[in-house]
């Protein structure tokens, strides 16, 4: 896949390459419209009218990488290995767009509530894994305006190395071992 970037700010710039360049994806500085069209996917903060320029000001890292990896999700499954430190990872259509992790319990929540906003997707699954009880709960309770699927977990973390809670968490959103499903609360 050819990609270019085109931007009339810097910072535009500076994020979208810091993105592409942490997917080890190849791309092209583009200082002028000339050629444009010669690529698959073109990201730029100006309105551009070609088909294959996308707008964007950097900050929506989910649907870029959504953009460069499979583009429309049929589902979207979000896995989350919980703990102090949780794991998460994002699956679209079987394709693996984001998996790292996270530091604080709190952030689970802004991961979710990002990765929803940005992609694009008819079918939502998020899947948590059901080891460490006490930050899972914390972690739920957190997510309680989404369904929710708790998914056996045992051995998913047994075989990584510390600080690859992310890998738990591709496992645990590829699983189909579901112990228990929690529907979001309906607020009346």
């Amino acid at each position: 896949m050819r990609v270019g970037v085109i931007t009339s700010d810097f910072r535009v710039y500076y994020r979208l390459v810091k993105i592409l360049k942490g997917m080890k994806i190849n791309f092209h500085s583009l200082v002028s419209m000339e050629g444009i069209s010669e690529y698959d996917v073109v990201f730029s903060d100006m309105d551009l009218n070609f088909s294959n320029c996308y707008r964007t000001n950097g900050k929506n890292e989910y649907w870029i990488r959504q953009m460069l990896l499979s583009g429309h999700a049929r589902e979207l499954v979000i896995g989350i290995d919980p703990g102090p430190n949780p794991g998460v990872a994002t699956i679209s259509d079987g394709r693996v767009l984001d998996s790292r992790n996270l530091y604080e319990l709190e952030d689970v929540l802004k991961y979710v509530e990002n990765v929803t906003q940005q992609c694009d997707y008819d079918r939502l699954k998020i899947k948590i894994g059901n080891g460490d009880r006490i930050n899972r709960e914390k972690i739920i309770t957190s997510l309680r305006n989404y369904d929710l699927e708790i998914i056996r977990e045992d051995g998913s973390s047994r075989s990584l190395k510390r600080g690859r809670d992310w890998e738990a968490a591709i496992k645990i959103a590829t699983s189909n071992d579901i112990i228990e499903k929690r529907n979001k609360k309906i607020k009346l």
